[in-house]
Parts: structure tokens; sequence; C-alpha cells
């Protein structure tokens, strides 16, 4: 019998995605407020990147899973991120920026998945901490923000 990390671990290595991103507060808040935090980024992101009317083209949006760690320490998000189109130019400069703006005291890395065996090592690290109750039940899938 598989656990919920096993579980977690295979579903990201079978998605295809574009971005392994950290979202540091460095300050304290809560979940509720880290994840108004990253729901408000996501929209700040796709608004640059679809344009008018972003929030009617959920297609066209960015999607992502992120898992929340730290909230006894320094309080982050590491997300798996994928997106539509051709846009890492303005992802690249635009995500940092909006991030920054967002939490003053804030940093976003980010780091492109090349290969396979990246995906497969990044996808082992972000659910390192799922045999945790609360990071069981703190992840944020990107579609939670597109309704």
């Amino acid at each position: 019998m598989m656990t919920i990390r096993q579980e977690m671990q295979e579903y990201l290595q079978a998605q295809d995605w574009d971005y392994f991103v950290t979202a540091n507060l460095n300050r304290s808040t809560n979940w509720h407020g880290a994840r108004r935090l990253l729901k408000d980024w996501h929209a700040h992101i796709d608004s640059r990147i679809i344009g008018p009317r972003w929030i009617r083209k959920i297609s066209q949006r960015t999607r992502f899973i992120a898992f929340y760690e730290g909230a006894e320490t320094n309080e982050h998000w590491h997300m798996l991120l994928k997106l539509n189109g051709k846009h890492r130019d303005v992802f690249n400069t635009e995500a940092p920026a909006i991030w920054k703006s967002l939490v003053p005291s804030g940093s976003l890395d980010i780091r492109p998945i090349l290969t396979k065996a990246d995906q497969n090592r990044i996808s082992g690290y972000v659910v390192k901490d799922l045999w945790k109750d609360m990071a069981q039940q703190s992840f944020v899938l990107s579609e939670e923000f597109c309704s």
C-alpha cells in the first residue's frame, strides 16, 4: 500500500512541469495569510501573461501545485509550475517583482525543470513533509483560484 507521499510524488512525476519555484515570505504569517499571498501572486502573474479578461480565460491560466513549509520557522511555498504558452521571458522577469511587491520581505527563486531526472528529484523534494498531517492538508492547487 502506497503512502500519500508516494502517491503525490508519483502524480507529480507524471506531469509536465516547466519550473520549480520557491516563494519565501521571510516574515511571519499563517497558512491562510500565505495562501492569500499565493492567490494574489497567481492573479497578478496571469494578468501580466494573459492580459485583459485573464480571469475568464481559465484554460490559459498558469497551473501549479504549491506545498507550504516552515510554519514554525521560515514560511515558504515550494511549487511545481506549468506555463500555458510561450511566456517564459515575461514569467522570469515579472514573477519575482510581483512577489516582492506583495511580500516586500520575500523572495522568489525560479528554476527551470530541464530533464525528467530533474522533475523526479524535485517531485521527491517538494513532498518531503507529507508525512505530517498539516502538510497533507495545506498544499494548494492553482485551480482553487480559478473560480
